[in-house]
């Protein structure tokens, strides 16, 4: 769908994501450094919302040489609003790497300590990767990820039905169809990922979520200005838990 008049980015879910949030201030000041350090389109944010309150993530891929965005990068670009305290040995350059970002590192009460470095799984028939926690103490593998564009929708449930937590669960209706569906394993839970999602299902996404936020209405109030869009959103879910324990949105900044 073209953009209309009065079309918005992304980037004002992510801003709607702050209303009323814990360090949703402070969260609003970092977008606004990282989109002047790095430009528009450099970086996904995601904001997830737990039963402690909401949470960011920042992202960033390695596309071209000369658009690669570095650890150092970060803590020039971000330094002025929040402690660094992270390894020496980083992976250089890696395929995709992100920060988290929660009222403490926010708030300068607790460092960023830790990166999460994704990479790609080239022997895999279908597309997929890990995703490794790189701190102080060395690697930690947090997640095994598999990517089902939106024609193969059986496969997805094939892989979704071996995720421990996942099993027996169907994928949501309401955000079918979509573009793609991503599987993953985590040490402690595992999610699926529903790619492409318009505005309007984004709207009904948040709505019906089990948490309590601002967020919903505020994406609600944008909606019409939001169309031209896609979005991608996940739900991460645990044994015998009916609810999932997190959903996340996810955007262009």
């Amino acid at each position: 769908m073209p953009a209309s008049r009065g079309a918005l980015s992304s980037a004002a879910v992510l801003a709607a994501s702050t209303d009323g949030a814990v360090a949703g201030s402070e969260m609003r000041a970092v977008a606004v450094a990282v989109r002047a350090a790095f430009g528009y389109g450099r970086t996904i944010w995601s904001a997830a919302l737990t039963a402690e309150g909401l949470g960011w993530e920042l992202y960033w891929y390695k596309k071209r040489k000369c658009s690669v965005v570095s650890a150092n990068d970060l803590r020039i670009a971000l330094g002025g609003l929040m402690e660094f305290d992270l390894p020496d040995d980083l992976p250089s350059h890696p395929d995709v790497f992100s920060i988290d970002l929660g009222p403490d590192q926010l708030s300068g009460r607790r460092a960023v300590d830790h990166l999460n470095i994704y990479s790609a799984n080239p022997a895999s028939t279908v597309q997929s990767g890990a995703c490794h926690r790189f701190d102080s103490s060395g690697a930690t593998l947090t997640a095994i990820y598999h990517r089902f564009p939106a024609d193969c929708h059986q496969a997805a449930l094939q892989q979704s039905d071996a995720a421990i937590h996942l099993r027996g669960r169907e994928f949501r209706a309401d955000l079918l169809p979509c573009t793609s569906i991503h599987v993953a394993s985590k040490a402690r839970r595992d999610a699926v990922y529903y790619g492409g999602i318009t505005a309007d299902q984004l709207v009904d996404f948040l709505t019906h979520s089990p948490f309590e936020s601002r967020f919903a209405s505020a994406v609600e109030t944008r909606a019409k200005h939001l169309g031209h869009l896609q979005f991608d959103v996940g739900t991460d879910f645990e044994l015998h838990q009916v609810e999932p324990v997190k959903l996340a949105v996810y955007g262009v900044l």
